[in-house]
């Protein structure tokens, strides 16, 4: 800090300066501008996010978490494959997919899919092809599965290793 009461932060590619008078919620509101700027999905991200809260909570009805379950894909609508790759998003889908029924579901798989290497590849999105794999149906388990083990044969990576195995113990 100078004298003049302004502190100057640097952080990767920005400089910018904050009064000390600016209150906490004026430098919240800022920060959420920049992030919006930064995330191209940032708005479908907190409306899902806040009904993901919901969701999650235990003393949620099953029957509620459905109809929540429903409104967040209503709101991720076609991209649920392109919002997998991010870190709250990836854990929202996956609470979709926990908690919604055999539809949700097969949408979540079939909106996925054409991605499916891409994600695996992900560090968050590889969580989503785990859960899918844990929790299909017994008659669409050996399409998913083939998909992971050619992509296991086909690149050195490390983050498929836990879906290889995951589909091994569940075959």
């Amino acid at each position: 800090m100078h004298g003049n009461g302004v502190t100057y932060v640097f952080t990767r590619r920005l400089f910018y300066s904050c009064s000390t008078k600016n209150t906490r919620a004026e430098k919240k509101i800022v920060a959420k501008e920049r992030k919006a700027k930064r995330q191209k999905n940032f708005d479908i991200i907190q409306e899902a996010t806040k009904l993901w809260e919901t969701l999650r909570q235990t003393t949620t009805a099953k029957e509620k978490r459905v109809e929540l379950v429903g409104d967040i894909l209503k709101i991720c609508g076609d991209r649920v494959g392109d919002l997998a790759a991010s870190h709250t998003a990836s854990r929202i889908i996956q609470s979709c997919v926990k908690h919604g029924n055999g539809d949700d579901r097969l949408a979540v798989q079939h909106q996925v899919m054409p991605k499916i290497v891409e994600l695996a590849k992900n560090p968050y999105g590889r969580f989503i092809v785990s859960k899918l794999i844990s929790t299909a149906p017994k008659d669409q388990l050996p399409g998913m599965t083939h998909v992971v083990y050619v992509l296991h044969e086909s690149m050195e990576h490390n983050h498929p290793w836990p879906l290889i195995e995951q589909t091994a113990l569940s075959s």
